[in-house]
């Protein structure tokens, strides 16, 4: 059978960011170079190849170089000593683009939201020799939301939220084309993901216009709870409607939750930045289905058919006594005000 083999004795490569200020060196641990151990290729007939002693190496880079960038430009020059295939010692030179901004995905449904980020984790692959993998690019790990919005309360302007994270790869990849030391460190970041979710909530209230006169909250609180797979997100305060004011304050033998004042006529946003994993979302509430008769009040209709009943009699034995007897009329009036 016949088939080729390449022999990579040794290598080292060298890497430099740009920066803000310029171009620095990335350091691995105290050293300037990435040495690259000793592996084969064999290459076969039918393109197939296997890898000898091949696996994937890590280089961390310093938070402070990368702080405020959302697309990294990494160049390198990397030399291999190299054996067979008529090939000689040499050096490449390239550059890495990584591009940090999230490609998402928003599905939404009434009051439902299903948000994929797509690109949490993705690499780039240099497979020249080898055919079967053609797509260089490719993304390794999504992050799936879903966001479940719902009305606390007939009378109150706070959501209930609740958010269920969930970490997984893409179906169509094959983990075994990153060596085995970068498959067990993804399946491992994948367990260690999916069971440390941490998520605070920063509420507040806006609007067009000024709504202090309707509202005295002095500071809005959340209350966040695990539930066997989702965060719920609740208000914290207590609130009641003062009817001599015409104001919603906080107390605390009032209802959970603020309440809705029906004097400010326009729309009040509930806002939430949401901090899940590092990750803001900020999502605007509007409710549109407050009960509007909350504060209505309602005679008795008996009462109402006494009272008219009572009027009509007292208007008949006036109209006995004839219009025209105004002095009559007004005696009767003085004498029975009490009673009309």
């Amino acid at each position: 059978m016949y088939q080729t083999k390449i022999n990579f004795k040794s290598g080292a490569i060298q890497f430099y960011i740009k920066t803000p200020t310029g171009v620095e060196n990335i350091k691995v641990g105290k050293e300037d170079l990435l040495i690259i151990p000793s592996y084969t290729i064999i290459g076969k007939r039918l393109r197939t190849y296997t890898l000898n002693d091949f696996d994937f190496m890590q280089l961390n880079i310093p938070a402070n170089l990368v702080d405020g960038q959302q697309q990294l430009v990494i160049s390198y020059s990397a030399s291999y000593n190299v054996e067979g295939y008529d090939l000689k010692p040499h050096t490449n030179y390239g550059t890495i683009e990584i591009d940090r901004r999230n490609l998402t995905e928003n599905i939404y449904q009434t009051n439902n939201s299903t948000v994929t980020i797509a690109n949490l984790a993705y690499g780039y692959l240099n497979f020249d020799f080898n055919n079967k993998y053609k797509k260089n690019y490719f993304d390794l790990i999504k992050n799936d939301l879903k966001i479940k919005i719902e009305q606390n309360s007939l009378n109150t302007i706070d959501p209930k939220i609740r958010i269920q994270s969930d970490y997984s790869l893409w179906n169509d990849l094959e983990l075994s084309i990153l060596g085995k030391k970068m498959k067990l460190f993804i399946e491992m970041f994948l367990q260690g993901a999916n069971r440390t979710n941490r998520l605070e909530s920063t509420p507040k209230l806006k609007s067009v216009t000024n709504f202090s006169n309707y509202y005295n909250i002095k500071k809005i609180k959340d209350r966040v709870t695990y539930q066997e797979n989702y965060y719920e997100i609740t208000n914290d305060n207590f609130t009641s409607y003062s009817f001599p004011k015409s104001l919603v304050e906080e107390t605390e033998n009032g209802e959970r939750g603020i309440l809705w004042n029906p004097l400010y006529n326009n729309p009040i946003i509930y806002n939430r930045v949401i901090d899940l994993n590092s990750r803001e979302i900020s999502i605007d509430y509007i409710c549109d289905n407050l009960n509007k008769g909350i504060y209505e009040i309602n005679y008795d209709r008996e009462i109402n058919n006494k009272l008219n009943y009572l009027v009509n009699y007292k208007i008949d034995e006036i109209n006995s006594i004839g219009w025209k007897e105004k002095e009559s009329i007004i005696n009767y009036i003085n004498e029975n005000q009490k009673i009309i």
